[in-house]
């Protein structure tokens, strides 16, 4: 079958809508369709006239995919239909052109494989099998070929395409955000650094993060990243901790990663009260068979007296969630100097640096916004 498709895209009109899809909204710049859709509308999804995908397909007959076996075109497409097959190519569009392709690795992802290898090494990179097609010769026999594998590094030397059952129906991209405008706040005097003893009770500590950047992919290829941010801060003595979702699921392609983007929602703490000792901040990323909570803990004081308490709640659980960090800010700390380069670098925000963090794979900095 993986020979067979790649033969597909022999056809220059098939390549040149495979390449159309990473202009979809939602794609952004990278190669993804759903095979089987395709095949119930039979329609392109970019020009939204008729795929030339299906056509390619239709015009095989009967297609011998190996010495040994026989499929017909209608058995090949109800597989696709079946199991939802899709092809997702990272790198493909951003670094090959569709008009100079002389040959294309078709590759073959699956669940089971993916689970088995996590289950042995959960920093696994992840990989998957291939074969290679040249363009130049009809066939679709194998002749000998062996199966071989293939992970970022390869793809991105190499046109690549990785055929699988992809849940393109949840995996949409989408981002669900708590975004708060600081319009109406960003006109009024502030400042960015404070000591926690020149704040008053009418003090508004808001903070920001108005950059991220995921150094390289933590999911195994050739899935991209969906990460989820969520703060948590003490609320009332005697309660438990709240915990407040930034972003959800916010999708980055692994061609991305280890470049600086703007934060989809720039506060992530729009007024960080005087009892509120500290935050604390968790990311999470999607994988699939997780479903990973974490306990957090943070400190409020309880009196004017300076006492404390400390408030926890537990954060996570949804389908496909894994933990990537979970780390607690002091208020104090983290509003007196922001500017200081922790090793990581600085990023310059209106004007101002400000000192990278790092925690895991994920980069960013905090600017404070203090009326006092």
């Amino acid at each position: 079958m993986s020979l067979f498709i790649g033969h597909v895209f022999q056809d220059p009109n098939a390549r040149a809508e495979l390449f159309a899809t990473s202009k979809i909204e939602g794609n952004q710049g990278e190669i993804s369709i759903d095979l089987a859709h395709l095949f119930e509308t039979g329609v392109n999804p970019v020009a939204k006239k008729k795929s030339a995908i299906v056509d390619s397909f239709s015009r095989f007959r009967t297609s011998k995919i190996s010495s040994t076996t026989l499929y017909s075109i209608e058995e090949l497409i109800a597989f696709i239909k079946e199991n939802k097959i899709g092809i997702v190519a990272p790198y493909l569009a951003e670094n090959f052109e569709e008009s100079s392709l002389s040959q294309l690795t078709v590759s073959w992802w699956s669940q089971e494989f993916e689970d088995w290898n996590l289950n042995k090494d959960q920093e696994w990179l992840g990989e998957t099998k291939a074969r290679m097609v040249d363009f130049g010769n009809n066939s679709v026999e194998s002749n000998g070929q062996q199966d071989f594998f293939v992970s970022d590094e390869y793809a991105k030397k190499n046109p690549t395409i990785v055929l699988g059952a992809f849940d393109f129906g949840n995996e949409s991209g989408k981002e669900n955000t708590k975004s708060t405008s600081g319009e109406n706040f960003a006109v009024q005097n502030f400042v960015n650094s404070a000591n926690c003893q020149d704040l008053n009770q009418n003090s508004v500590v808001r903070l920001l993060m108005p950059e991220l950047n995921l150094t390289s992919s933590i999911r195994a290829w050739p899935h991209p990243d969906r990460l989820t941010l969520i703060i948590v801060l003490g609320t009332n003595p005697g309660g438990s901790a709240s915990a407040n979702t930034i972003f959800f699921e916010l999708e980055i392609k692994r061609g991305d990663t280890g470049e600086w983007r703007t934060s989809p929602s720039s506060f992530i703490i729009n007024n960080w009260e005087d009892r509120q000792v500290d935050m604390a901040m968790v990311l999470f990323n999607r994988r699939p068979s997780n479903s990973e909570t974490t306990q957090v803990s943070v400190i409020i004081k309880i009196n004017s007296a300076g006492q404390t308490e400390s408030q926890v709640t537990t954060v996570g659980g949804w389908n496909y969630s894994q933990l990537h960090f979970r780390q607690t800010f002091n208020k104090c700390g983290t509003i007196n100097n922001p500017f200081t380069d922790r090793g990581f670098g600085q990023r310059s925000y209106l004007g101002v640096n400000y000192g990278v963090e790092r925690f895991g794979k994920f980069q960013f900095y905090l600017v404070p916004q203090i009326q006092l």
